[in-house]
């Protein structure tokens, strides 16, 4: 998976050909995460995006106050993630609920 413009890109680890291509709504911001079959990712649209990782499909999508800084970690079933908006968000991988706390 990566990231290029204002899209991410997943293509066939052996033949290297494009399988799918999300546009997002703003510049890739750093390099995707993929974890438990999600791919997570920043925008500078501000915005936090997850994935399916097979298909591609939007799975959920987090406006935040700033763009996002950075390639998000996922660990334990949560992502976090920074944005300029002086908040690290600690989110539900899998549903995109949680919490920000102000830096």
């Amino acid at each position: 998976h990566l990231g290029s413009g204002g899209a991410l890109y997943t293509l066939d680890a052996v033949s290297g050909t494009p399988r799918w291509r999300f546009a997002a709504g703003g510049d890739v911001v750093g390099a995707p995460v993929v974890s438990a079959g999600r791919v997570h990712f920043g925008s500078a649209d501000h915005c936090l995006y997850t994935l399916d990782a097979v298909g591609g499909q939007l799975r959920w999508k987090l406006a935040t106050g700033g763009e996002i800084t950075g390639s998000p970690v996922a660990a334990g079933g949560v992502v976090y993630a920074c944005s300029k908006d002086r908040c690290v968000y600690a989110l539900d991988a899998a549903k995109g609920t949680g919490q920000s706390r102000q830096a």
